[in-house]
């Protein structure tokens, strides 16, 4: 206000000093002429104009910063020269409201919420609009040279309804997108055969109201960004893959699954390994492996029920190939066969498994066997002998080729004397011998004496000459002229099939043709 007054007084003073200037020049040349007269009064009009100029200049800038900031002004640091309260609150506003917020997630999954997304907005404290109206307008000559500096807090704040809605919706927030933690926990490896210790899962489920909590701090502190992994919001699992628990549980349940057999079987190789055996194990509903004694010894049962279920063939029919190349279903039901003994073969196979990461080879404890695989002529091997009720006629191989053949005679087909059909081993081998009959009223009903007798059965069928045969062959079975159920032979072959007949070992194939 001072140097406003000071500003008009010089002012007025100046026009009066030149007014009086000019007086005194008219006055003095009163006398000269007109032209004179003239320039005089010129000079007098531009001092008179000069001042009048001045004078508008004043009053028009007083009105300019009645509304406007002088110039050399500053707030917050920046050069508001000339602006309007108004102008100069919206670089504020754009200033207050130039915020985001960035989230980090999991798997550097980021998402950034800006002004709208928060409802932000920039909240005049009026600090600009009383700075302008402490400003004098008519000291804007001196004050123009002036540097000013003013502060106003720049206040803006977010929509709390807002911001909880935008957070919220946030694809990292929805719970059925979420992934549940997993514990580690032990798991079968197929590929390396054994129990690994499967690595914890950290998954993706968080605390909804801890992170919306969060991000309404950190918009309220103006903070730009939020890392809810390091604030420790997710849940996490509680079983980690270096528990000591674990890995011991491995390693002992690794010692049951490492262990091998494998069981050379007629129908082929059988190998029982970790991949049946851990199957062999209690596992709960959470996945977790454990050694069930009782459960573990009631498999070792079963595996060797199942193993004589594949293998047995005993009292089975047999698939024989005939001297004539066709095949023909032979009875089973007497000894020959491959049967398991089950209670000595789960005894053995316990053991085996006690011994916990060994491997071992062998062949399944045995009640009967067969002479060869199932692919060395379905079990009879090469050296065999042949029986064809039907055509009532014998072969002897040896090594797959015939060595001695010829025409029989076989038991009558009574009901009572029928020649029983099926494989058979030599039990007994006498010569010579004489066959006894069933005794009758206290006597033998026939005592026949033969060269050579081959016992087939214990009741009393084999093998043995006949000289009581006229001929042997054809019909003469059915005739009236068949045996008590033995195979009758010619003398000379019976003699030559008993030099190469074993006890035991020899197989005796005895069947009908199929019809």
């Amino acid at each position: 206000a001072e140097a406003k007054a000071e500003a008009k007084t010089e002012a007025k003073t100046e026009v009066k000093k030149e007014t009086k200037k000019a007086v005194k020049f008219t006055d003095r040349f009163k006398s000269m002429n007109k032209w004179v007269k003239i320039g005089i009064a010129a000079v007098v009009v531009v001092v008179v104009g000069e001042a009048v100029t001045i004078g508008s200049m004043h009053a028009k800038n007083k009105e300019f910063y009645k509304d406007h900031f002088f110039k050399e002004t500053y707030i917050n640091g920046m050069d508001v020269s000339d602006m309007t309260a108004a102008e100069v609150e919206d670089i504020l506003k754009k200033q207050a409201e130039d915020y985001s917020l960035q989230i980090l997630f999991k798997d550097d999954q980021t998402e950034t919420l800006t002004k709208d997304d928060l409802g932000y907005t920039y909240i005049s404290d009026g600090t600009v609009q009383k700075l302008m109206e402490a400003q004098d307008p008519d000291s804007w000559y001196s004050q123009n040279r002036v540097r000013k500096e003013a502060s106003a807090a720049v206040e803006a704040v977010g929509d709390e309804a807002k911001i909880r809605e935008s957070v919220e919706a946030l694809p990292e927030m929805q719970v059925k997108d979420m992934i549940h933690p997993e514990d580690a926990q032990l798991s079968w490896n197929s590929e390396e055969c054994r129990f690994v210790v499967t690595p914890e899962v950290y998954g993706t489920v968080l605390s909804r109201k801890d992170t919306v909590d969060a991000a309404l701090t950190a918009v309220k502190a103006k903070t730009a960004f939020l890392n809810i992994e390091a604030l420790g919001y997710y849940r996490k699992p509680t079983v980690f893959a270096d528990d000591k628990k674990l890995t011991k549980e491995a390693e002992e349940l690794n010692k049951y699954v490492a262990v091998q057999v494998t069981y050379h079987l007629p129908q082929g190789d059988k190998v029982l390994d970790g991949t049946v055996l851990k199957d062999w194990l209690d596992v709960d509903e959470n996945g977790t492996y454990q050694l069930n004694e009782t459960k573990w010894y009631e498999n070792i049962y079963t595996y060797v029920e199942e193993l004589a279920e594949e293998t047995d063939t005993i009292e089975k029919e047999h698939t024989f190939r005939m001297n004539d190349g066709r095949e023909t279903k032979v009875d089973g039901t007497n000894a020959f066969g491959w049967e398991i003994n089950r209670t000595a073969e789960v005894e053995a196979l316990t053991g085996l498994l006690e011994k916990k990461g060994k491997a071992s080879e062998r062949e399944p404890e045995y009640i009967s066997r067969e002479i060869g695989t199932a692919a060395e002529n379905n079990g009879l091997g090469s050296t065999y002998v042949e029986v064809n009720l039907t055509k009532q006629h014998l072969w002897f191989y040896e090594n797959n080729k015939v060595v001695i053949e010829t025409d029989v005679v076989s038991g009558m087909m009574n009901g009572m004397n029928n020649t029983p059909e099926g494989i058979f081993f030599c039990t007994q081998m006498q010569s010579p011998s004489v066959l006894i009959g069933p005794q009758v009223n206290g006597k033998a009903a026939w005592a026949s004496p033969v060269s050579v007798w081959m016992r087939l059965t214990d009741n009393g069928v084999g093998l043995h000459d006949a000289t009581w045969q006229e001929k042997f062959g054809g019909t003469r079975y059915l005739d009236g002229f068949g045996s008590h159920g033995c195979v009758n032979l010619p003398v000379d072959k019976a003699k030559e099939i008993y030099q190469k007949m074993k006890i035991g070992e020899i197989p005796v194939v005895i069947f009908y043709e199929e019809e």
